[in-house]
């Protein structure tokens, strides 16, 4: 794959892979921010803004704006994550200029329109009224409170009903006003244009953005491990368990091999460890996993799964058992074999749409990496001795573990 970093006149960067075999155009980018950047008190803001930037823009109504994406073939998203806000536009390359021109008014002149906003509020609100009994969620939230106190990472990125039912139209428009910057803007263009017509759809979409965004300083965190299980009671046939220790950041060294590991323990789906002996072994579970997850401000290894009442007990101690087993030995030459050849193997289904290499290859750029990570990691990973994962395995998974678990378990204390 050539990936060409490509600037524009107005010295807006980007990662550009001419794709002349599709005619489809792709433009993925991101906006540091995200649900950290939640004002207090406004939890949930971002998740709204990424659900009405194409409900109306400039001119356009809702309406209006949708019939013209659906008329030009336009597919347009947003979503907003812990340390970004993220969109994806893609089109076919005849129509690409009505759709940058669309993206361009979504990003500059969003109109928030009192019936959109109520609409979509209304949306997320009834979402959240569903899971507000829903162990998986319940859990899930009350392991970031107890991990992160006093900080963004342990507010909800989807908000409560309190926070989402108080939002407006301002709120919004100071998401927009704060993050949409070009300083700290990542682009991905994929697609059947040639350079110099990327480098004007740059300028078309993002040219006039403001020059630098306004956000608040996000400090660094550790795991705070409360080694006390929390139980949230809820009169519900299943207990769900949400367990993790410290991790690390994506600039360490031990980044991959880490993941290694974690692929071998909880991430390998039917070949784990964790599946393996939780759930082939002992019927506990549908499904469990652990993995590696690697923020801008703190890294964790966590995991979660779901169990009848009466086997939280055993479950959770299988868990720790396997940690700690893993911790001890480390991974087998089996396990350190088969988990690198479906890394390396598995990586090209990443990349088999151009939707899917803007994704990944935006993933990188917000990561730091280099464009030539796309054919460095497969060494990196074929490196990864068993000396290197017995050592990481033994240094990340001796912590204690922080747990959180939401039902009705029996024997859990």
């Amino acid at each position: 794959m050539n990936i060409q970093d490509i600037k524009s006149s107005k010295g807006i960067s980007a990662w550009f892979v001419h794709e002349p075999n599709v005619p489809i155009v792709v433009m993925s980018f991101a906006f540091k921010g995200g649900a950290a950047q939640d004002p207090a008190g406004k939890e949930g803001v971002h998740h709204l803004l990424s659900s009405l930037l194409d409900e109306g823009a400039g001119d356009y109504t809702a309406k209006q704006f949708q019939e013209l994406m659906l008329d030009n073939a336009i597919d347009m998203s947003f979503h907003s994550d812990k340390d970004s806000f993220e969109g994806t536009l893609r089109t076919l390359s005849p129509n690409r200029k009505a759709a940058f021109e669309l993206l361009n008014l979504a990003l500059t002149k969003p109109r928030f329109d009192a019936d959109a906003v109520t609409r979509m509020k209304g949306h997320l609100l009834s979402n959240l009224k569903a899971e507000r009994e829903n162990p998986d969620r319940i859990a899930a939230q009350r392991w970031s409170e107890i991990a992160f106190p006093n900080h963004p990472y342990g507010r909800p990125a989807s908000g409560t009903i309190e926070t989402m039912g108080a939002l407006t139209a301002e709120d919004l428009k100071g998401v927009v006003k704060r993050e949409f910057a070009r300083d700290h803007l990542k682009v991905v263009i994929v697609g059947n244009l040639t350079v110099d017509e990327a480098k004007q759809s740059l300028d078309d979409v993002f040219g006039n953005l403001p020059q630098k965004a306004e956000l608040k300083a996000v400090p660094k965190i550790e795991l705070n491990i409360n080694p006390a299980l929390t139980i949230e009671k809820r009169e519900v046939p299943q207990t769900t368990l949400v367990f993790g220790v410290p991790g690390i950041l994506r600039d360490d060294k031990d980044f991959i091999t880490t993941s290694v590991v974690m692929h071998i323990l909880g991430g390998g789906g039917l070949n784990s460890r964790l599946f393996k002996e939780v759930r082939e072994k002992r019927g506990l579970t549908y499904g469990v996993y652990a993995g590696l997850e690697s923020y801008d401000h703190t890294g964790i290894i966590a995991g979660s799964m779901s169990t009848g009442n009466d086997k939280a007990r055993e479950a959770l101690d299988v868990i720790k058992e396997e940690f700690a087993k893993m911790a001890k030995d480390g991974p087998d030459e089996v396990e350190l074999k088969r988990a690198k050849a479906y890394m390396i193997g598995s990586f090209p289904l990443r990349l088999d749409s151009s939707k899917k290499i803007a994704a990944q290859l935006l993933n990188y750029l917000e990561q730091g990496l280099p464009a030539t990570y796309i054919d460095d990691r497969r060494a990196l990973i074929d490196g990864v001795s068993m000396a290197d994962a017995k050592r990481v395995a033994s240094k990340l998974l001796q912590s204690p573990m922080m747990v959180t678990a939401a039902g009705a378990p029996v024997g859990l204390q």
